[in-house]
């Protein structure tokens, strides 16, 4: 399968200076190739093509000479990108994902650039790039730079850091598998994660680990930040890049935190049910927000996503409006009394205490495993005489009738 293989790069001053005229001649070359695409479409309704952009190269770079300094390949995967985004946006029209109409990249947008086969090559483990004589120095203990990759985007993210993601052809080892293991996980802020099985996966809270050196940064970003016509000052750079530097660590390490969970999860179990949960409705609440945005439950299902496709396993997703936390997992029973402070219940019918998170996860896994595509019916399967259920339906047929 196709897969990405991220590495840091370390380049030199000179290298470092290449790579940033390299990104922002591509992004100069997009918003011109976007520009001259509105204006003949506005004008005339003449649609142009990537190749007569590509023709276009020659005559912008007499315009900006420094154009040449840099790779064509990226220039010419610039324009390509600027193809691909047409192309995600007419799907859109259609109803086939969202995608906006592609817009101007400004300066301040993340600096990135693509080469094909023609602009890198990787020779004894070493990266070389276009322009470049020597190799680009990167640091990865766990992997070797592939030889094989069909292309490299190479980007640099807020904090300064410079990264290669490699396109390679791999192939993943998938574990021994029964096709019968199966598990649900009920996700949340409290506790990141719970299983079925009763495992617990622990809240970092990686945001509140550096909230009061965060705000300590932007205090001091907000007093150095120049007033409108002055140019900003290098003290109030080295306040922006300590921000982001912040903002890095505590992405890197809710990242990795989450890529642990899901590798265990996905190579432990062969169908893993989850809720679709509404997060970006969630969001909206003002109480809320913070501590669900830094649970990242959006990270968490798409890393399910793909890695229990790459070992063979099945992610099911249950429908968010499955009440889960409300129903007794034990006889079905729904407590429409619970409140979101309530951490453990006790099911008025069947007499069993609940935890609440791991109750949930119960009644995932078998609205996971049910055949109902909304969800199924959380009640147990048996309808025998002397089921909870049916208990608990006789007591209260009897308690009308006393009351009739």
């Amino acid at each position: 399968m196709r897969r990405a293989v991220r590495v840091r790069l370390y380049p030199s001053l000179e290298q470092e200076s290449l790579l940033a005229r390299t990104a922002a001649a591509a992004r100069r070359v997009y918003n011109l190739g976007l520009g001259v695409r509105k204006d003949y479409w506005q004008e005339d309704r003449i649609s142009v093509t990537t190749y007569d952009l590509m023709r276009m190269l020659p005559l912008w770079k007499e315009e900006f000479p420094w154009l040449a300094e840099v790779s064509d390949v990226a220039l010419q995967q610039s324009l390509r990108n600027l193809d691909q985004a047409y192309a995600n946006f007419f799907r859109a029209c259609k109803g086939e994902g969202k995608s906006r109409f592609p817009r101007f990249k400004t300066r301040n947008a993340r600096r990135s650039f693509r080469l094909t086969k023609n602009g890198f090559r990787v020779k004894d483990g070493q990266l070389f790039i276009a322009k470049s004589k020597e190799p680009v120095e990167f640091r990865d203990k766990n992997y070797t730079l592939p030889s094989g990759a069909s292309s490299v985007t190479i980007s640099r993210d807020a904090a300064g850091r410079w990264h290669a993601s490699f396109l390679v052809e791999d192939v993943v080892t998938q574990p021994h598998t029964t096709g019968e293991k199966a598990v649900g996980v009920d996700l949340g802020v409290k506790t990141l994660a719970v299983t079925s099985d009763g495992v617990e996966y622990a809240n970092e809270k990686r945001f509140a680990l550096h909230a009061s050196r965060l705000r300590r940064y932007q205090r001091i970003v907000a007093r150095r930040r120049p007033k409108p016509g002055q140019e900003a000052s290098k003290n109030y750079r080295k306040a922006q890049a300590k921000v982001a530097r912040t903002h890095a660590k505590i992405a890197d390490g809710r990242r990795d935190r989450i890529h642990k969970i899901t590798t265990e999860l996905a190579r432990t179990y062969d169908v893993i049910c989850i809720e679709d949960l509404a997060v970006s409705g969630m969001m909206k609440s003002k109480r809320m927000s913070r501590s669900i945005a830094d649970a990242s439950w959006s990270e968490f299902r798409r890393q399910l996503d793909y890695k229990t496709t790459w070992y063979g396993k099945r992610l099911r997703v249950v429908d968010r409006y499955t009440p889960t936390s409300k129903t007794c997992s034990e006889c079905g029973e729904k407590n429409e009394k619970l409140a979101l402070s309530d951490r453990e219940w006790v099911c008025t019918v069947c007499g069993t205490l609940h935890d609440r998170d791991l109750n949930a996860a119960k009644n995932i896994l078998t609205a996971g495993l049910a055949d109902s595509a909304c969800g199924g019916n959380l009640r147990p399967a048996s309808t025998d005489a002397g089921s909870p259920s049916e208990t608990g339906k006789r007591s209260k047929q009897r308690a009308a009738l006393s009351a009739a």
